[in-house]
């Protein structure tokens, strides 16, 4: 396993060269409404899926263009890092706010290779990741949640939560359980809805337990 990781990361040295340089001359030094019209064909060329619609600032760093997929209008600010020596996709409207920090890698302490731990970082529809956070391999943004500034996530944040601190913790969601499930039902086409059993397990969970909590150490 180690010698395929060693001649994986050989593989795309000279295809991380050859985009550093692009990036460097063709992308960075211009503002960013002007490389957009380029930036994104070149993305392309390189192998990553972005749509159209979507925008990315000409200031953002891009580690390796072909781990990296955004649909409908979803947004990269002004100086993401996007580290991403395993998969990052954005789904459609979801904006990652500036000097975020997305990194689906991670250091194995027990082996010599730097980048042989890693996983795919989700960021669900309508999701916002505030300036300065940090996404860690592995998180999972759901759709229309709320990641606050300087957060820390490491793991899967549920659908329409409002998330702070480090580690990431569940402050409330955005609507009421009934908005959530109206929303869905009125926004997300039928293949694309979360069951309604998950939603409300999730509301419970990580709301109202969490109500029924502070009431109780307040009567202390």
């Amino acid at each position: 396993m180690e010698i395929e990781v060693k001649e994986e990361k050989k593989s795309y040295v000279l295809e991380r060269l050859l985009w550093n340089i692009v990036w460097a001359i063709l992308i960075f030094p211009f503002p960013r409404r002007m490389a957009l019209k380029w930036e994104i064909p070149l993305l392309n060329l390189f192998g990553a899926k972005i749509h159209k619609t979507a925008h990315i600032y000409s200031s953002t760093k891009i580690w390796l263009p072909r781990n990296l997929q955004m649909d409908e209008y979803s947004i990269l600010g002004d100086h993401v890092q996007v580290f991403n020596v395993d998969k990052v996709h954005l789904k459609a409207y979801a904006c990652v706010s500036q000097f975020a920090n997305i990194y689906p890698s991670s250091r194995d302490m027990n082996n010599d290779d730097t980048f042989v731990t890693s996983q795919p970082i989700v960021i669900g529809e309508k999701a916002w990741v505030a300036s300065y956070s940090y996404l860690g391999m592995g998180s999972n943004i759901g759709r229309e949640a709320v990641i606050g500034a300087g957060t820390v996530v490491r793991s899967a944040i549920p659908p329409y939560s409002m998330v702070i601190g480090n580690p990431a913790k569940v402050t409330g969601f955005r609507y009421t359980l009934d908005e959530i499930i109206e929303r869905e039902k009125t926004v997300y086409k039928d293949e694309e809805q979360i069951p309604e059993d998950l939603l409300k397990k999730n509301y419970d969970k990580y709301f109202l337990n969490r109500l029924k909590e502070i009431k109780e150490f307040t009567k202390l």
